[in-house]
């Protein structure tokens, strides 16, 4: 199993990396239709863990 420091960075390297993206897109329009893929892929990804963590405290 890893340790707490690890999973920490982890989360927050994630997040920076999220908010690149964000910006790259946002600021470089071809670079947006280049990696919409990509962009798709992670605002999925956060979509569906943020519904997973929300949807259990909403049954109780």
């Amino acid at each position: 199993m890893i340790g707490k420091p690890y999973l920490l960075f982890f989360a927050l390297a994630y997040v920076a990396l999220l908010f690149v993206v964000a910006w790259r897109a946002e600021h470089r329009k071809q670079w947006l239709l280049r990696y919409r893929p990509v962009i798709y892929a992670l605002t999925l990804a956060v979509y569906c863990s943020s519904w997973t963590f929300s949807a259990p405290s909403a049954s109780r």
